[in-house]
């Protein structure tokens, strides 16, 4: 019984890390779109999507084009 709880915790925490990893690469922008795009919908509204910094400005760009063929943004 102890070893099927040890392997049953080893394939939770494997799923869990994977989930986390793809958490931890994505901005909060980008987790919205597709938390959107994913429930199907079609027009998204965007507001404050620059900030002060200029290299986070030029990434949000960048994931806005990502997401352009998905939705109208």
């Amino acid at each position: 019984m102890a070893l099927w709880k040890t392997m049953w915790k080893k394939n939770e925490r494997l799923r869990f890390t994977k989930q986390n990893s793809f958490l931890k690469k994505t901005t909060p922008l980008e987790k919205c779109l597709f938390y959107a795009t994913g429930k199907g919908i079609k027009y998204i509204t965007i507001f404050g999507f620059s900030g002060k910094r200029f290299d986070h400005t030029i990434n949000n760009l960048s994931i806005l084009k990502k997401f352009c063929r998905k939705a109208v943004i």
